[in-house]
C-alpha cells in the first residue's frame, strides 16, 4: 500500500489522521512542537465539523468536554438589534460547540493514540524534494524519508507549500485586531455569543468556559464597550494580531496536498478556519480511500475561495471603514427586516452548512 506522510498535528493535520485510520490506512503525522499550544485563537466547532467526526468518535467526546452556544446577538447603541437562535434550525446539532483548540487536539491525538497512531513531535521539516519514486522530506534533526503521499497541515507559514513554490495569493487587512481572556461577570446572556457594532469597528465576546470570557476587537481599550455593570477579573491571556485572506493557487502539486493554514487563511469572524481545515481532511481522505486524490483541488479550491468572499464582506462590515460598513450601521432600525430574508442563509454560514460536500 502507498504510504503518507501529514506534516503538521493541528487539528487539520490529526482530523486527517484520524479519518484515514478508519479507512484502513496509518499514516505517518509529524510535527515541529514538542507539545500543543495551550493558547489560540480557535474555539468553535460548528454541526458540519460535529458530523464529520461523528464515525470517528471525536464527536462524542468533544460533546461531553465543550459547551454549546445557542445564538448569536448583534448590539448597537446598547441595545440587541438582533438575536440570531441557532436552536430554531432543525439540525442535529442546533449550536456552535465552544472549546479550546487545545482541548480538540487532545481528543483527536488520543483517539489516534488509542488505535496505535502515535504523532512524532520535535521533527522540523526542512526541505520537500520530488523524486521519481516518490517524495523526499528532509528533516532538521538530520532525518530524511521518503513517502508516496504528502499532506501539508503545517500552518499559514508552511514549509510544505513554501519548498514547492506556491503562492499565497491574497492580501493583509490593515487594521490591527486585540484580544483578551479574562474573568467576567456582566449582564449577559451567558450561553450566547455577542457582537457589539461600534461606529469605527466591533467587538465580539462569548464565553469559553467557566466564567472566562474571550473579547474580540478592532478598537483600543476594548473592555471599554462591555456593559457598564460589568466586574473584571483575573486576565488569562492578551494577544495583539493581523488578519490576512489568502489561499494557495493550488491545493494540489503532484503527490503534495495542502489544507488547513497551509493552504488559506482569513479572519475568524464565523468560525470557519479550523472548522474548514478538518473538511479538508474529511474530503482528502475519501479521495485518498477511493483513489482520487487528483480530484481534491477540484473540490476544495472552489468551495474555500467563495466561503473566503463572504468572510471578506463580513469583515468588512465589522471593521466599519468602508461605506457599506457606515450605511449598515445607519440602517440598525431596519436590520431585523432585512435580516428575516436572509437569515436561514446567514444562520448556514455561521454553523458551517453553506456548501454541500459532494465526493
Amino acid at each position: 500500500m502507498d504510504s503518507i506522510s501529514i506534516a503538521g498535528a493541528g487539528p487539520t493535520g490529526l482530523a486527517l489522521a484520524l479519518f484515514l485510520k478508519q479507512k484502513g490506512v496509518t499514516p505517518y503525522i509529524f510535527e515541529q512542537k514538542s507539545e500543543r499550544v495551550k493558547l489560540s485563537k480557535a474555539f468553535g466547532v460548528n454541526p458540519r465539523t460535529l458530523t464529520l467526526l461523528e464515525e470517528t468518535g471525536a464527536t462524542e467526546r468533544f460533546l461531553q468536554n465543550g459547551r454549546k452556544m445557542t445564538a448569536l446577538n448583534l448590539w448597537r447603541n446598547g441595545k440587541i438589534v438582533l438575536k440570531n437562535d441557532f436552536s430554531e434550525k432543525k439540525i442535529k446539532y442546533p449550536f456552535m460547540l465552544v472549546q479550546s483548540q487545545e482541548d480538540s487536539e487532545r481528543i483527536l491525538e488520543e483517539l489516534l493514540l488509542e488505535q496505535g497512531v502515535e504523532v512524532d513531535r520535535g521533527k522540523t521539516l526542512q526541505k520537500v524534494s520530488m523524486e521519481q519514486h516518490g517524495i523526499r522530506l528532509q528533516l532538521k534533526e538530520k532525518e530524511s524519508l521518503q513517502t508516496d503521499f504528502l499532506f501539508g497541515a503545517d500552518g499559514a507559514g508552511s514549509t510544505v507549500r513554501k519548498s514547492l513554490g506556491l503562492s499565497f495569493q491574497g492580501h493583509k487587512v490593515e487594521d490591527a485586531w486585540n484580544l483578551i481572556d479574562l474573568e467576567l461577570e456582566l449582564p449577559l446572556d451567558r450561553d450566547d455569543a455577542h457582537i457589539f457594532l461600534l461606529d469605527k469597528g466591533a467587538v465580539f465576546i462569548v464565553r469559553v468556559y467557566g466564567d472566562v470570557w474571550r473579547v474580540i476587537g478592532n478598537v483600543e481599550n476594548l473592555l471599554e464597550y462591555l456593559p457598564k455593570e460589568t466586574q473584571v477579573g483575573q486576565v488569562i491571556w492578551k494577544s495583539d494580531f493581523g488578519i490576512s485572506h489568502r489561499s494557495v493557487e493550488n491545493f494540489n502539486y503532484q503527490h503534495v496536498f495542502l489544507g488547513g493554514d497551509a493552504a488559506h487563511i482569513h479572519s475568524g469572524l464565523g468560525a470557519r478556519g479550523m472548522n474548514l481545515g478538518i473538511e479538508d481532511a474529511y474530503v482528502f481522505a475519501q479521495l485518498f480511500a477511493q483513489g482520487n486524490v487528483e480530484a481534491y483541488n477540484t473540490h476544495r479550491k472552489p468551495v474555500i475561495d467563495e466561503v473566503m468572499k463572504r468572510i471578506e464582506m463580513m469583515t468588512d462590515i465589522m471593521r466599519g471603514q468602508s461605506f457599506k460598513a457606515q450605511m449598515m450601521r445607519k440602517m440598525t432600525p431596519i436590520l431585523p427586516f432585512a435580516f428575516a430574508l436572509v437569515k436561514d442563509y446567514a444562520t448556514d454560514f455561521v454553523l458551517g452548512l453553506d456548501h454541500d460536500i459532494k465526493i
